[in-house]
């Protein structure tokens, strides 16, 4: 049987996150961060057979540097 590893080692930062751990680290709630999913801010990658969105992280923080830009 294999193990499932519950937790990263120490010190390593996941790159993909799931929807709600996308939304924690735009410091925001889950529902907020579907509504930028569907306008289009925030897209999760294609990834053919999964059934969850996974958000890359740089392209998370790719998206707040534009938005932020935009903003000022």
């Amino acid at each position: 049987m294999a193990r499932r590893l519950s937790a990263l080692p120490p010190g390593v930062v996941p790159r993909g996150l799931n929807i709600d751990q996308a939304a924690k680290y735009w410091g925001c709630g889950t529902s907020t961060f579907q509504k930028l999913v569907k306008l289009g801010i925030v897209r999760p990658i294609d990834m053919a057979g999964f059934e969850r969105n996974i958000f890359d992280r740089e392209a998370l923080d790719e998206a707040m540097s534009a938005r932020a830009r935009q903003a000022s």
